[in-house]
């Protein structure tokens, strides 16, 4: 393997009914990242390499260690901006009850954010980078890998790889994690990716459906209909819907199915770690499934886990 150059990312089209990209919304990041990309000319997933310029003038809230910004097969495009990005503790980070207003906190895969006042933490807040983590990149033709290793203060350190893998033949694409506490205070946190998907720049709609492996609490919606583990008839508002289930599931039970009857085109997702929670947001322009891992480690602990997508674009099902 061998350290890599970024390369620039392009966008797709679809003789589908298309988003409107002047309505289309930034999601923390205005900016298109430079891009690392795997796989063959049939089956194509780019990674995108976020600049430290823009952590240090907007704060950040996702995994700086790459992010998956597109996938295409056969020309057909799976996701929307900005893409497969992973985030550490939406509901609480290390360090942050610790820390008061001007002191930092631990943010995974990020390193230091800086807490601004007395009010809970917010994982959607621009927090200040007080400190960034850095990054180590080694790149083949089918695998990209990355790791950060942070010092914070207070005790607070971890050792974080993640690594993508593609098998093109089988439009597969694989995300490993590992995650070690190499500080003093335990690490209780949860971790999910956000699968922003959008087929082909079709506008969320009723051709979706949604099969979960797993069970979800049968919580009243207006947005969408909920059968055992179907969720359909989806028409979130324009500014975003949500749905959520605190419901935990064994690993074996780890997958979902997004299909969309109009594009004929579906990913399948499945993971080696049981579900602790599951929601989904979406809006007009993204269909978000996202299933979350609890992280607690003492230190000296380690966890690693696996997230797959295997991606098909089959006959038009109308």
């Amino acid at each position: 393997m061998k350290a890599t150059q970024q390369k620039q990312a392009g966008t797709g089209s679809s003789r589908l009914t298309k988003i409107d990209k002047r309505k289309r919304p930034s999601v923390d990041c205005p900016v298109q990242p430079m891009q690392e990309i795997l796989g063959n000319a049939e089956f194509q997933v780019q990674i995108g390499m976020p600049p430290i310029s823009l952590l240090m003038e907007r704060g950040w809230r996702f995994d700086t260690l790459g992010s998956v910004t597109a996938v295409t097969l056969r020309g057909h495009h799976f996701l929307g901006w900005p893409g497969l990005v992973d985030e550490f503790g939406i509901a609480q980070t290390p360090g942050y009850a610790q820390a008061k207003p001007g002191a930092t906190f631990l943010k995974i895969g990020i390193g230091e954010l800086q807490r601004l006042d007395e009010k809970d933490y917010q994982f959607s807040r621009p927090y200040p980078v007080a400190r960034w983590g850095g990054l180590a990149v080694e790149k083949s033709n089918s695998k990209l890998a990355i790791r950060q290793k942070f010092s914070g203060h207070n005790g607070w350190a971890y050792d974080y790889h993640k690594s993508y893998q593609v098998e093109a033949g089988a439009a597969r694409l694989h995300i490993d994690y590992e995650l070690s506490n190499t500080g003093r205070h335990p690490l209780d946190t949860d971790q999910y990716n956000h699968n922003f998907f959008c087929f082909d720049g079709v506008e969320v709609s009723p051709s979706y459906s949604l099969q979960l492996g797993f069970p979800v609490a049968q919580t009243p919606s207006t947005w969408l209909r909920h059968r055992k583990n179907l969720l359909t008839d989806f028409h979130p508002v324009a500014a975003g819907s949500y749905f959520a289930s605190t419901q935990a599931a064994p690993a074996d039970q780890n997958w979902f199915r997004l299909n969309h009857r109009q594009t004929g085109q579906s990913v399948f997702v499945y993971g080696d770690h049981p579900v602790s929670r599951f929601a989904l947001w979406a809006n007009q322009f993204f269909f978000s499934p996202e299933v979350f891992i609890a992280v607690r480690l003492m230190p000296g602990q380690s966890l690693r886990w696996r997230r797959s997508y295997e991606f098909k674009r089959g006959s038009n099902l109308r």
